[in-house]
């Protein structure tokens, strides 16, 4: 019962709202509540890289490992590495048209002057060429001590497809091992999950008892702008799907209704996994072996949410900052983004650690990094779900074509038939 009322979308927005609440008429409170929030901040991440790692690793040997999979690799990884600047241009587009960091009005900037200051001095020399040789991962260990994650998420691509090209009876236990690894980091970071609505609490009171109320007009231009790139997303999605799966729009989104509204309301694409598969199994004709295996795969290593985010965010607090958008600092986090973000677990705060190497590679202080995420995680947060499902379903729906109608218009109803 008490894991029931923890784990309810309602509660962690009670949550959300409860500590917002008590930052702003108990500040006292909220900042003697902050350590707390950091706390299960730093418990939460404990199973992020571990979930990575093996997800990524897995992934990409059993697609190699796999003779009918391996048939259409070519395709798969040529849908998924496109797919990925879909996302990173339009956010990055969006934010230059709307310009949401920029322009702010004395009273908004007078309120982040104070923590602009204070990192200020210490940003860290970066630039493209720097950038870039910082993402090759040259010790993968001490880019793992370093949480450096571009580096890792290259590093375990790489291993996942060396694995997966080496037939051997031992490469097939090593990699089953790996798979089972994530699941039980994956049921570890579902226990932890249990109380979030208690550590939002305490880190949102902490947060907001810090920073001036007029910090959050500052904020609407970024929600907006991240909306209208969001939509913007979703309906390039859709007609991707309608060009190269043969089905309309309202078709695509009828038969992946389920895990559509799923990954909203619950703001997981990890709880819209298995309903993901059993839509393109079952209302696409996809067999199963692809859609148990890419789907997975995706649910971690192409999260077009995240990559929105990562370019949303960047180009936002270099506005702030007035950093000038040069062609080398956008393709900085067009880069940085895409690697980034893509296979990065949770949302939120837990993003700021991951962002912060960008940031440091176009001079932007990262002081206000993790407030921007963690105030605008519960608005956002469902639409990036959203977007991860649909982007990872669009894999196979794109990469089979029309093949996978065949079957569709056999499991589907009269209606859904139709629509197609």
């Amino acid at each position: 019962m008490l894991h029931r009322v923890l784990t309810d979308p309602k509660t962690i927005v009670l949550g959300i709202l409860g500590g917002a609440a008590v930052g702003v008429w108990l500040p006292g409170l909220g900042a003697d509540m902050m350590p707390l929030g950091t706390l299960y901040i730093a418990i939460l991440s404990i199973c992020i890289l571990p979930i990575m790692i093996t997800a990524l690793i897995w992934g990409a040997g059993r697609m190699l490992r796999s003779t009918r999979i391996r048939a259409v690799f070519n395709r798969l990884a040529i849908v998924y590495v496109l797919g990925l600047f879909i996302p990173c241009v339009i956010g990055i587009a969006v934010a230059l048209v709307l310009a949401p960091g920029a322009g702010l009005s004395e009273g908004t900037a007078a309120a982040l002057g104070s923590q602009m200051d204070v990192s200020a001095g210490g940003t860290k020399r970066g630039g493209f060429m720097v950038f870039l040789q910082n993402i090759v991962p040259t010790n993968i260990f001490n880019d793992l001590s370093s949480n450096d994650v571009i580096a890792v998420v290259i590093f375990c691509i790489i291993a996942g497809l060396a694995l997966g090209s080496v037939r051997s009876k031992a490469t097939d236990a090593t990699l089953a091992l790996i798979h089972n690894l994530y699941e039980a980091f994956s049921k570890l970071f579902g226990w932890i999950l249990v109380p979030l609505p208690i550590g939002l609490f305490a880190l949102m009171g902490g947060i907001i008892s810090g920073v001036d109320g007029t910090f959050f007009l500052s904020l609407i231009g970024y929600l907006g702008a991240f909306y209208v790139a969001g939509i913007l997303i979703l309906a390039s999605y859709l007609v991707l799907g309608t060009v190269f799966g043969g089905l309309s729009p309202v078709a695509i989104v009828a038969r992946l209704r389920e895990p559509l509204l799923l990954a909203f309301v619950t703001n997981s694409p990890l709880i819209a996994l298995r309903p993901s598969i059993d839509a393109l199994t079952e209302r696409f004709g996809i067999d199963e072996e692809f859609a148990s295996t890419v789907i997975p795969f995706g649910t971690i290593a192409n999260q077009h949410g995240q990559i929105l985010q990562f370019a949303m965010t960047g180009m936002f607090l270099a506005q702030v900052y007035g950093i000038d958008i040069t062609p080398g600092v956008t393709a900085i986090l067009a880069i940085g983004s895409m690697l980034g973000g893509t296979a990065i677990v949770g949302g939120g705060a837990v993003l700021a650690p991951a962002l912060a190497p960008l940031l440091i590679a176009i001079e932007v202080p990262d002081a206000l990094t993790i407030v921007v995420l963690a105030t605008t995680e519960q608005v956002v947060g469902p639409l990036v779900s959203m977007m991860t499902v649909l982007a990872t379903c669009n894999i196979l729906i794109i990469a089979l074509g029309r093949r996978s109608r065949a079957g569709a218009q056999e499991s589907a109803g009269p209606a859904e038939a139709r629509d197609g």
